[in-house]
This record gives C-alpha cells, sequence and structure tokens, in this order.
C-alpha cells in the first residue's frame, strides 16, 4: 500500500467527467459515498482499484454554502461497510476543515484590511523584529529586521528622513503617521 497523496492522477479529477458523477450529486445532496468497492458502478472502480482500495468513506465538504470537496478515508486490507458513528466522525472532520478554511480566508481579509491602514502595524516576535508589517510600516522602516534594536520596547526606530516637522511615532504595536499638513508637533505639551 503506498502512500497516494502525491499521484498526478488523483488531482483536480473532473467529477462528473471522471465518472464520478454519482458522487457528486450524493454530495450536493449532503450524502456520503461508503462501501466495498467491488459493488460500486464500473466506471467509478479502476481508479480506486489501482490504489488497492476495498472500501471506502467519502464525505463532503461544504464551504460558505457551496461543495468545496469532500473527505474520506479508506480501507486497503477489507471490504466492509463503514458504521453511523465512523460516518459521523468523517462529517465532524469534514465540519473542522470547513472551519479552518473560513479562518484562513477571515485571516486572509483581515491581512488585506491592515495593509491598507494608514497606520503603522506589525508583529513583533519576542525580540521585538517584525514578523509581518503593513504597508505603512514597511514603507517607514525599509528595513527594520536588518539592525534590531537591542531594546526594542524601549529604543523605538523612527523612519529614514522624516519631513521637517514631521513628529516621530512612538510604537510598541502601532501608530498613526500624521497627516500631511495637519500638524508639525503632536497635540500634547512636550
Amino acid at each position: 500500500m503506498a502512500p497516494q497523496i502525491a499521484n498526478p492522477d488523483l488531482k483536480r479529477v473532473p467529477m462528473a467527467k471522471g465518472g464520478y458523477g454519482r458522487w457528486l450529486r450524493a454530495f450536493l445532496e449532503n450524502r456520503a459515498v461508503s462501501g466495498p468497492v467491488r459493488t460500486f458502478p464500473q466506471a467509478e472502480r479502476p481508479l480506486l482499484e489501482a490504489q488497492d482500495i476495498r472500501s471506502l468513506l467519502a464525505v463532503p465538504v461544504f464551504w460558505e454554502g457551496r461543495l468545496w470537496g469532500f473527505l474520506g478515508v479508506d480501507d486497503c486490507r477489507q471490504e466492509r461497510a463503514f458504521s453511523a458513528e465512523e460516518e459521523a466522525f468523517l462529517r465532524t472532520g469534514a465540519e473542522v476543515l470547513a472551519l479552518a478554511l473560513d479562518l484562513v480566508e477571515r485571516h486572509r481579509h483581515l491581512e488585506r484590511l491592515l495593509d491598507q491602514a494608514p497606520l503603522y502595524l506589525a508583529r513583533l516576535d519576542p525580540e521585538g523584529r517584525p514578523l509581518w508589517a503593513n504597508l505603512a510600516f514597511r514603507s517607514a522602516f525599509p528595513s527594520p529586521w536588518a539592525r534590531p534594536s537591542p531594546r526594542p520596547w524601549e529604543a523605538p526606530r523612527t523612519p529614514r528622513a522624516p519631513p521637517p516637522g514631521w513628529w516621530p511615532p512612538s510604537w510598541p504595536w502601532a501608530s498613526r503617521p500624521w497627516p500631511k499638513g495637519w500638524r508639525t508637533r503632536p497635540p500634547w505639551p512636550t
């Protein structure tokens, strides 16, 4: 039983055209596909039998209300029917996968929003070196990780070549650059 994760024959298989239209219809109806492979329609069996799969269970993964794909387990040792408990467990895994996909997408969306923010935003490691920085931060501090401060919380760096009258921000996490022409000094006493 060789691992099949890198098998190019299993990548981007068009379900309906590839002979798996029955699976697609079942998944769209939120039904599982399961059982011994020898009981499956002839069009579905060659690819499964080439992987030495004797039985399988596959459940749909829905993300954002649409069919995203499926999650499955194979039994390459014996023919068998999967229990309702096994299907419920795999469905729980499919729900967790959908939640993880949602979390990744939300993270990407948040990162895009933060990148457009007019604030200096950076995620720092325990030594104060940026792990991630938005566009405003990267523009103001072109290479902050090249020369980390020995005490980043006590001696924050200021942008290179600030404009005349520009007040450098104090930042451990975030600060807002002064709007052009607004003030040359901060509104509090210095």
